[in-house]
């Protein structure tokens, strides 16, 4: 039982993860331009904090910097992998 729901957890990660570097490899090839998908692009908008911070300047700095350079694609796919190996894991025997 849990580890169905960890590769139904699991799967639209992978498959979100990979159709996001489709749409990236397809407009590049067509357009000649690659279209950065990052997690800032994301949470844009969503956090104050993090489109005009008042305190924590440095903080900010290390954590926008983070978040700017994060595929949306990456973390998903690490997501998956994650969820696919504890569903794995249970799952054996």
């Amino acid at each position: 039982m849990a580890a169905g729901v960890a590769y139904l957890i699991a799967t639209p990660f992978l498959l979100a993860g990979v159709g996001i570097i489709g749409m990236q490899v397809y407009g590049y090839l067509r357009y000649g331009e690659w279209s950065p998908f990052t997690m800032m692009s994301l949470l844009e908008g969503s956090s104050p904090w993090l489109n005009n911070p008042q305190w924590w300047l440095g903080w900010h700095e290390i954590v926008y910097g983070f978040l700017d350079w994060l595929p949306v694609s990456l973390l998903s796919l690490f997501l998956g992998w994650m969820f696919w190996s504890i569903a794995r894991y249970i799952s054996e025997p």
